[in-house]
């Protein structure tokens, strides 16, 4: 299912995903960086179980890939991975939402 849209708050802090179905999610830039799904963000989680995001990572931009997806560019200049629409409605529903809408992981 693709988002009807998707919006940046807390300056790149969080990324909000609109569904069609009303559903929102608030997704936090660290964690988006942690499960990135490049090369590098895989080659990260297989060096440590739980890479941790640079200090203060921002999301500067969120480019559309066809139907299939969005890229997603940090502020410490990663900017190669592509989260298909699957992959964030999964990371989506791992988060569990605080009274402000800021994702945090479910435990």
């Amino acid at each position: 299912m693709q988002p009807e849209r998707i919006t940046l708050r807390n300056d790149g802090r969080h990324m909000l995903v609109h569904w069609p179905d009303g559903r929102m999610d608030s997704l936090d830039a660290a964690s988006l960086w942690a499960e990135c799904p490049s090369s590098l963000g895989r080659r990260r989680r297989m060096q440590t179980d739980a890479p941790d995001a640079p200090e203060g990572i921002r999301i500067l931009a969120v480019s559309p890939v066809g139907l299939y997806g969005v890229n997603i560019a940090f502020s410490d200049g990663h900017d190669r991975g592509i989260f298909p629409w699957p992959f964030l409605e999964k990371l989506g529903g791992s988060f569990v939402r605080d009274a402000y809408g800021a994702g945090r992981e479910h435990s």
